[in-house]
């Protein structure tokens, strides 16, 4: 996110949420915390303490039950869906920077 830091319409909104029904937001925290500090992300993250923008995430996406982590949206100005992924991998940061270039020009 850094690269677009200078877009004052940019933003980075990094969302966590327990697994499972049963995790506590506590526990959450912690091992976002970790994730966070292995891979040197210096970046703030909410908490959904009940798992609501996954849920909400899911439902406008029409994913059911098949929500997969991490997810990533990128919304254009007006609040539109233009990129959507699920999962990890080199050429998936590739294909969001370039949508957040064209989005940001």
């Amino acid at each position: 996110s850094r690269e677009f830091d200078e877009h004052s319409e940019f933003r980075f909104l990094p969302v966590s949420c327990p697994n499972s029904a049963t995790a506590d937001i506590a526990s959450t925290k912690i091992e976002t915390g970790e994730f966070l500090e292995k891979n040197s992300y210096d970046i703030s993250c909410y908490y959904d303490a009940r798992g609501k923008t996954r849920i909400g995430v899911a439902d406008a996406m029409k994913l059911g039950h098949t929500f997969k982590y991490p997810t990533t949206l990128i919304l254009d100005q007006q609040g539109r869906v233009q990129g959507f992924w699920q999962g990890y991998s080199k050429k998936v940061i590739a294909e969001q920077r370039r949508l957040l270039r064209k989005l940001l020009k």
